[in-house]
């Protein structure tokens, strides 16, 4: 039942809060009303300004984040033939006749 009250309470404040701001609203000065106006359309032209370029920074993150991927994936490539060139092919490099002495100079 407090519950209950407490709600209705909340709700009755709130209905009066925003019918007092309403009222305010009506009772301003003209004088007041231009500059709020334009206020409030500069406002919302910043506002979607920065949305517009939170939404074309969003795109370039997507777009730096498949551009590091891509490099990721070309290092651990270029250190993979790394390995294998100096584990597996040095070995055999070493014991094969130079070039110069397969062709005879030496």
């Amino acid at each position: 039942m407090c519950a209950f009250l407490c709600k209705c309470l909340s709700l009755s404040l709130s209905l009066s809060l925003s019918l007092s701001f309403s009222s305010l609203s009506l009772s301003l000065p003209p004088s007041l009303s231009p500059r709020l106006l334009s206020e409030v359309s500069g406002l919302q032209d910043t506002v979607l300004s920065l949305r517009q370029r939170l939404s074309e920074a969003q795109a370039t993150l997507q777009q730096l984040a498949g551009c590091k991927s891509v490099l990721e994936q070309e290092l651990y490539t270029k250190a993979h033939s790394l390995f294998i060139d100096q584990e597996r092919c040095l070995g055999l490099r070493k014991t094969y006749p130079s070039t110069p002495r397969l062709v005879g100079y030496t």
